[in-house]
């Protein structure tokens, strides 16, 4: 069988290598080859393009041959593809190595090197994929310049100019980012833009303004949704689904202040059971005028033949005011149409 002359038609999965039995078999002939528990891939293309397979079990490289089909060993491991404990932490050519369940590999083709998350021995280590030999890399953090310390890395990725080299060091639950030019280290820092913030869709306007005392004041609100049946006379709340419902306050620029301004007592600003009560109260005396508040509501529904979900969230202006009770209590009850939506209210009880 060869993996490269008759490519699966889209949407078929199949076996290109490999018996299923577990071992670390070379074959020139890819259905009798065998791995044990094979985990991370890298593609290297070109003339002579293969498959470098992280076979974490046999704690050894190997790599498929993409227009044979043929399995060959790279480093580690064994010669005896039964011996599933050939492991160790050392440097040398081909199965010489000595590697410890290897999750990860990346290829970079500048240096004509692959890369391997040398797992279970916390390391890394390059691989000369011509010549066979195994070499650790010793990194420093470019921050202190002491020793990279990983703790079990499993995923690489190579950058595409082949000069850096992205770490997933899993058990110090970090991303590092290695300079393969200088041998320094440095975490990983994903700096996410701030999301802006959009009016929800399928919003109800609670047309009464809401209170709380400045001084610290609390804010009770019961609420419920029930079923316009104008349209919908067959439609139920799906007995023993969950209800979602989730409360967020945001203040005059947008900003979601709902566990920052506010404390909740006993109970969460969430829930899956309708009605429902929040009590929420204000951590400390404001300056602030007013809030906006969104209940926001993810229901089941049925009719006769489908199960189906609405959504919908209720604005309301929330008015902070010295002379307002210290407990103010509301109650609002959510009329929807889940088929013509432009009924859906929310109302006063």
């Amino acid at each position: 069988m060869t993996v490269s002359r008759h490519p699966p038609q889209p949407g078929t999965c199949v076996c290109i290598a490999g018996s299923g039995a577990e071992a670390a078999r070379n074959s020139a002939y890819p259905n009798t080859a065998a791995f044990a528990q094979p985990s991370g891939l890298a593609l290297r293309s070109g003339s002579n393009s293969e498959v470098f397979i992280a076979d974490s079990e046999s704690s050894s490289i190997r790599r498929l041959a993409l227009s044979t089909g043929q399995v060959s060993s790279l480093c580690g491991g064994d010669k005896n593809p039964l011996n599933l404990f050939a492991f160790g932490d050392v440097d040398d050519v081909g199965t010489e190595a000595k590697l410890q369940h290897p999750l990860g590999v990346a290829y970079c083709n500048a240096a004509r090197a692959l890369y391997v998350a040398d797992t279970y021995n916390h390391r890394l280590k390059r691989v000369d994929v011509t010549t066979q030999r195994v070499t650790t890399l010793h990194p420093t953090m470019i921050e202190t310049a002491d020793p990279a310390a990983f703790s079990e890395p499993s995923g690489l990725s190579v950058s595409v100019d082949g000069k850096y080299l992205y770490i997933a060091d899993t058990n110090n639950h970090s991303i590092k980012l290695l300079n393969l030019t200088k041998n320094v280290c440095q975490e990983f820092k994903v700096r996410m833009a701030e999301a802006k913030f959009t009016e929800p869709d399928n919003l109800i306007l609670y047309r009464n303004d809401l209170f709380v005392n400045r001084k610290c004041g609390s804010l009770i609100i019961y609420f419920n949704v029930s079923l316009d049946n104008t349209d919908t006379k067959n439609v139920k709340f799906t007995a023993g689904a969950p209800q979602v419902w989730n409360i967020c306050v945001r203040d005059d620029n947008n900003k979601d202040v709902t566990l920052e301004d506010f404390e909740f007592i006993n109970c969460t600003q969430k829930g899956t059971k309708l009605p429902g009560r929040v009590e929420m109260k204000l951590k400390q005396k404001t300056d602030k005028t007013h809030y906006r508040l969104y209940l926001g509501f993810h229901t089941s529904l049925c009719d006769a033949s489908v199960c189906f979900s609405h959504s919908f969230t209720v604005r309301s202006t929330m008015l902070v005011r010295d002379s307002v009770k210290m407990v103010e209590s509301y109650k609002i009850t959510c009329k929807i149409n889940p088929v013509n939506r432009g009924d859906n209210k929310a109302v006063s009880t």
